[in-house]
């Protein structure tokens, strides 16, 4: 019998943390550029993602990114100014963006707490400025990292055509699979809500596909 939730991605595979290096001054920062993306769900190679779940699942994702942050923030304070971009109806809490447009070819959002605007087409989704995340096998590293704690159910490593590598000279393990992202120019603040949007939609799109 199919068990649904070992197909979902679990926040757990993903987590963020601050890495601490000294700079060329000799105090300490943080490092968050180790963040991971999730990979993207095989059947998005031929149907691309679909806008109107995209859309469904923004709320989610910015608020996982939240709590990213609030678990790191005291690791860099300007992690305070995307807090404090976010946007609540007073009395019912629910987030608040720009104009959201959403067409046959993109969704497009502005005001987008944490980027500014995000647009998301069918093959890629574009964050702040120029960065950009793509499907496209051909030129993505073929691999992401999770902890060396974690072990990826079998079900979910088949769903996702996924290789767990096992290593003893670091604390993370890759991963190797041929539906990773491409991803340019991506900054740190970004790639962590990109992370959550792709969890939340890759198991968003499971769900649907597994409860018909």
């Amino acid at each position: 019998m199919l068990n649904l939730e070992n197909l979902l991605l679990k926040q757990e595979y993903f987590p963020v943390k601050a890495i601490p290096y000294k700079t060329e001054t000799g105090t300490i920062a943080y490092d968050f550029r180790r963040v991971q993306i999730p990979p993207y769900h095989p059947s998005m190679v031929d149907n691309g993602i679909d806008l109107q779940l995209a859309q469904a699942v923004i709320d989610q994702a910015v608020e996982t990114t939240i709590k990213d942050l609030e678990s790191v923030r005291e690791k860099r304070p300007t992690i305070y100014y995307y807090l404090d971009s976010i946007k609540r109806d007073p009395e019912t809490k629910q987030l608040l963006y720009g104009k959201i447009d959403l067409t046959e070819d993109n969704l497009s959002i502005s005001n987008f707490p944490m980027i500014g605007n995000l647009i998301i087409r069918k093959k890629n989704v574009q964050l702040f400025g120029k960065a950009e995340c793509r499907i496209n096998s051909e030129h993505s590293q073929g691999y992401f990292k999770i902890p060396q704690s974690i072990m990826l159910p079998e079900e979910l490593m088949k769903e996702y055509d996924m290789q767990q590598l096992q290593s003893n000279l670091s604390s993370l393990k890759k991963v190797l699979c041929p539906h990773c992202w491409y991803t340019n120019d991506v900054p740190d603040i970004d790639k962590i809500f990109f992370k959550n949007f792709v969890i939340q939609y890759d198991n968003a799109l499971v769900k649907r596909r597994y409860s018909k």
